[in-house]
């Protein structure tokens, strides 16, 4: 890696361009030795309830020993389904320190996508919520249509809050739950596994081998595919996130997490990362409770936040947000698309803290840039390759390396951004053609998404490679004339696509919801009269729908393939 990249010219001077990182630890070493060195620290804050780093071990302890005694085997591949609850926590941990690869399920996946992937990997076991147990798995386990689990593990959303808590919740319907669980060798309870004798068989990872985590990724076409994420991939990730951050101090800080922990954006940045530093995770099970969540923000303290743009769009415009007290928010880190500018500014001066845009995906486990959160920013941009990461633009078709720095009003500049670094995964799991075409000479990995390193050595990312539109004869970027679009006031979300006329033609499409003052009040003409007059006429959109509501992933990342079907 050239010591003499575009990036080093506004380095953070408190950052290192390149770290130590062990390749001789796997995930669960960090939390042994957090355990080991700082058993009294806070680990994980549920709906007012702490518990200590000495608490998680043991439970850890307890649970890989379970499932060890049910048959679990080095390399076995166990699903979770599970909210962000002490339980998945525990499970994560759990499923490593007994040997077996972490296969995380989305929440709220219904039966064929959760039948896909229990599938894909061959999961051995399964750990799932009792109400999403008999909301989609039943009948696949009544059709035999995931043969490969042997253990199903049940727990219930109410098993860690306090006892009145629970059993209120329960009667008011405000906590899912089955009231009869299934009986018989297949099933298991998550508390039976937590008496277990705390001393489980230790297992030796390769760790640049071995897999910690099997994530399944959507992409564009197709079905799901699981990146193989090593035990050496997800460490490295963690100690490239900590070193982005020099003033944390390990014993005081607190992750929000809410991102879902079953994404690999919340489960490296905001839970293994806080097992790196020894911190705490404030557990959100329900993100879009905006109350809620601040409320949790403001009781815990939460310090660390790792979010998407509609995330930090519905509190900023919350009417109750000026109610709370979130100024214990140190540093917020969104991803997984546009971080809109006007959202940036009004969440500021909310909380006091600094947020900036990042970039990654599940391939790179996940972050590979950011801006620099003690130094210049540059909004619009992702900021610079992290540490040991290196960057570079390509053409997508040739695959040759297009030369730097690249402009904005030059399109011939813009290419395929591709990324190498220790957070690369393995591959695709069972899918070498696809490993190949992603993973190409020397280990650069293939992103799919368009951008240029600009003069300065920040990253633009224009958009998905696949999501470009042709609008006669010009190359329009959706991402762009969404961001230009939230600059209307009215405008909530917005989603933009291109989609085909009777003549064949592609044109530009934007489906957008309205903040509440201005429901009734605004029309698609309207939309569009501004837009024709504050955008470009290439890339203003000719057709304009108003929704209710956006169609986003769990994370609040804009589902266009939805928009394009519906």
């Amino acid at each position: 890696m050239s010591e003499e990249k575009l990036w080093y010219k506004y380095w953070p001077e408190n950052v290192p361009k390149t770290i130590e990182i062990p390749d001789n630890i796997s995930v669960d070493d960090m939390l042994k030795e957090q355990a080991k060195n700082n058993p009294d620290y806070p680990a994980l804050a549920f709906h007012g309830k702490n518990w200590t780093y000495g608490w998680l071990n043991d439970m850890v302890n307890r649970f890989a020993k379970g499932l060890q005694d049910m048959g679990l085997e080095k390399g076995d591949r166990v699903c979770i389904n599970l909210p962000n609850i002490p339980q998945y926590v525990i499970a994560f941990f759990g499923v490593m320190r007994a040997g077996g690869v972490v296969s995380p399920i989305v929440p709220l996946q219904k039966a064929a996508e959760i039948q896909h992937q229990i599938n894909d990997a061959e999961a051995k076991m399964l750990v799932i919520m009792d109400a999403f147990y008999k909301e989609e798995v039943k009948k696949l386990v009544e059709q035999n249509k995931i043969p490969t689990v042997k253990k199903i593990i049940l727990t219930g959303l109410a098993e860690f809050l306090g006892k009145a808590i629970g059993i209120i919740g329960a009667l008011l319907g405000k906590i899912p739950r089955m009231w009869f669980w299934p009986k018989g060798p297949l099933f298991a309870r998550f508390q039976d596994l937590l008496k277990s004798d705390p001393n489980p068989k230790e297992v030796k990872f390769d760790t640049k081998k071995d897999l910690a985590v099997l994530q399944y990724t959507g992409g564009t076409t197709g079905l799901p595919k699981g990146a193989m994420l090593s035990q050496y991939n997800i460490v490295s990730n963690c100690y490239q996130c900590a070193s982005w951050m020099p003033g944390v101090e390990p014993g005081k800080e607190a992750t929000v997490c809410a991102l879902p922990l079953s994404h690999i954006f919340g489960l490296t940045t905001m839970m293994t990362l806080a097992v790196k530093i020894g911190a705490k995770m404030i557990l959100i099970p329900n993100p879009r409770d905006i109350p809620g969540l601040m409320n949790e923000i403001a009781a815990e303290k939460g310090t660390l936040f790792a979010g998407v743009n509609a995330l930090f769009n519905r509190i900023n415009n919350h009417p109750k947000v000026k109610t709370f007290d979130l100024s214990s928010v140190k540093y917020a880190l969104s991803g997984a698309g546009p971080l809109a500018e006007e959202v940036q500014i009004k969440f500021e001066s909310l909380t006091g803290a600094k947020i900036v845009e990042g970039y990654g995906l599940t391939e790179a486990s996940p972050v590979t840039h950011a801006n620099p959160l003690e130094g210049r920013r540059k909004i619009g941009t992702v900021g610079f390759a992290f540490p040991n990461t290196d960057c570079k633009i390509i053409n997508p078709d040739t695959l040759e390396e297009i030369p730097q720095p690249g402009k904005e009003d030059d399109i011939s500049t813009h290419g395929e951004i591709c990324i190498k670094g220790p957070q690369v995964m393995l591959g695709y799991y069972k899918r070498p053609d696809a490993t190949k075409n992603t993973i190409i000479e020397d280990g650069w990995l293939r992103t799919g998404d368009i951008g240029y390193i600009d003069d300065e050595g920040y990253l633009h990312i224009k958009d998905r490679l696949k999501d470009m539109i042709k609008y006669k004869g010009h190359s329009v970027y959706p991402r762009e004339v969404e961001d230009l679009l939230y600059m209307y006031e009215p405008i909530n979300e917005v989603g933009v696509i291109g989609v085909k006329t009777k003549d064949g033609e592609e044109t530009i499409k934007a489906v957008v919801s309205l903040k509440p003052e201005y429901v009734g009040k605004i029309t698609a003409e309207d939309i569009k009269a501004w837009a024709k007059e504050n955008i470009a006429g290439y890339k203003w959109p000719r057709i304009v729908e108003i929704k209710d509501e956006i169609p986003t992933t769990m994370v609040g990342k804009v589902l266009r393939r939805k928009l394009r079907e519906e």
